[in-house]
């Protein structure tokens, strides 16, 4: 079992997800899954507030075709994780969680 350390990347842009992939890919990172994002998050929650925090490695398919992806943020003191649908255009505060390629 190799030894996960996920990362998050800021990209300071709006982007589209493959856009964000393809960076990833060239400085050999992936993006995380849900499992990793939401253990990150039990253990950094107090310091990752201001911002969305999306793990591009899961995906599950919605209805009408749209590929979703989920995405943890905070609101009114809340933390609530959601999915947003693949190709939405990250905001130039999203954050991506991610770990280093296999």
């Amino acid at each position: 079992k190799r030894n996960i350390i996920p990362k998050v990347v800021y990209f300071g842009k709006a982007m589209m997800a493959d856009d964000v992939l393809d960076e990833l890919d060239r400085l050999g990172l992936q993006p995380a899954k849900i499992e990793e994002q939401l253990a990150f998050d039990e253990k950094y929650a107090a310091e990752y507030t201001e911002y969305p925090l999306v793990a591009l490695g899961s995906r599950g398919h919605y209805p009408y075709g749209k590929w979703m992806v989920p995405f943890i943020s905070q609101f009114d003191n809340y933390r609530y994780l959601g999915l947003l649908p693949a190709e939405y255009p990250w905001s130039y505060i999203t954050r991506f969680l991610v770990v280093d390629k296999e």
